[in-house]
């Protein structure tokens, strides 16, 4: 969760940082986290916000910042994911690896990963602390990532418009599973739900149904 006081408005080519007082704790994913439930604590008045640091990039930010430690990272649609430091807006690094990038990228904090998908359906994983490649993986052709991928444990699973669903294990970026059973495009980020009885992957579709998948197969 985001337990700083640090708000992001997001504006095409422009990322500004509205702060309070506290630093970031920890967003790694488009929702914050495998569930999606998009909430965060933060100890701030939001009529008290005032403007920190502007950050202009090299194309529309259309996906989620995410961050941890006092660094954040995100995505723009000219195929950049940039790091920069979350107190001052300081430029950390850049990596270009797509012509097009759409999704958030998704952060392991506890293993200092940084995940990105993009348009060319090409899985990559840096490490967030210098922007080394550590691994990438191919989908193959049609599967165009524009919704962001989510992470459960080692699992990280992404939809594609080429209406196929993959599960990559995050630690050497090998395929795990794919399900190509949806009767359309797939451009919604997955949600996961476990308990005792069921362990489930969650995502709807443009045919108008929503999946459940068991995460393990």
């Amino acid at each position: 969760m985001m337990t700083g006081s640090k708000f992001l408005y997001i504006l095409p080519l422009v990322l500004i940082l509205l702060i309070s007082s506290v630093s970031v704790s920890g967003w790694s994913s488009f929702r914050g986290n495998p569930g999606n439930e998009g909430t965060g604590e933060m100890d701030i008045d939001p009529l008290k916000l005032s403007s920190s640091w502007e950050y202009r990039a090299d194309g529309s930010i259309q996906g989620s910042i995410v961050g941890h430690d006092d660094r954040i990272a995100f995505s723009t649609f000219n195929g950049s994911v940039y790091v920069l430091d979350a107190d001052d807006g300081a430029f950390v690094y850049k990596r270009q690896p797509s012509e097009r990038i759409y999704a958030s990228p998704v952060l392991i904090p506890e293993n200092d990963g940084l995940i990105v998908g993009t348009s060319n359906g090409e899985v990559i994983r840096y490490k967030f602390s210098t922007g080394v490649r550590v691994w990438n993986t191919t989908l193959g052709d049609g599967a165009d990532i524009k919704a962001s991928p989510n992470l459960f444990g080692n699992t990280l699973v992404l939809t594609t418009s080429g209406s196929d669903i993959f599960c990559i294990d995050i630690r050497d970026g090998s395929l795990k599973w794919t399900f190509g059973g949806c009767g359309g495009r797939a451009e919604t980020t997955p949600s996961f739900f476990s308990n005792d009885e069921v362990d489930l992957v969650l995502f709807g579709a443009c045919d108008s149904k929503l999946y459940a998948l068991d995460r393990q197969s």
